[in-house]
């Protein structure tokens, strides 16, 4: 298939998809007259690097990933050197993880609070409304006072 229609598929645009293929990320063949060829794994292939760097890994690592294997001369050393760098994803992806849920737990625990201020006809000021549940509630959160904030 054509840059277009890998375009069309992955969501991508043909620029990136020129930039993933300048570093290897993706390999097309070239026809005869050459215009490149792409395979229909390159659809997922793109797709996957734009997940990765929709989590912030860095285009330099998913490069490596690509294409490290190439620089070494037996299947041994290719598989320890991707070992070695999947598992330092793999616990940087986790530790991102957990501060997201930690995040998101956060979040809900204000929302919780935050409830209790439905309806409420006082200004939102902490001398206009002293018994706001912003201000009591024993669950107070660090987004909690963010929002709070005395003025």
């Amino acid at each position: 298939m054509k840059i277009g229609r890998l375009a069309g598929l992955s969501g991508l645009s043909e620029r990136t998809l020129r930039y993933y293929e300048k570093l290897g990320i993706i390999t097309p063949v070239r026809s005869d007259g050459g215009t490149r060829l792409y395979r229909s794994g390159d659809v997922e292939i793109a797709q996957l690097a734009q997940r990765m760097r929709e989590l912030d890994i860095p285009v330099a690592t998913i490069q490596a990933i690509a294409t490290r294997r190439r620089d070494f001369r037996t299947g041994d050393q290719s598989s320890a050197a991707m070992i070695e760098m999947l598992e330092g994803l793999v616990d940087s992806l986790g530790a991102r993880a957990a501060q997201t849920l930690a995040l998101q737990d956060e979040m809900i625990r204000t929302l919780r609070v935050l409830q209790g201020c439905r309806g409420c006809r006082n200004l939102p000021t902490p001398q206009d409304c002293p018994d706001c549940p912003m201000e009591v509630s024993p669950d107070q959160t660090s987004l909690g006072r963010m929002i709070w904030q005395k003025d």
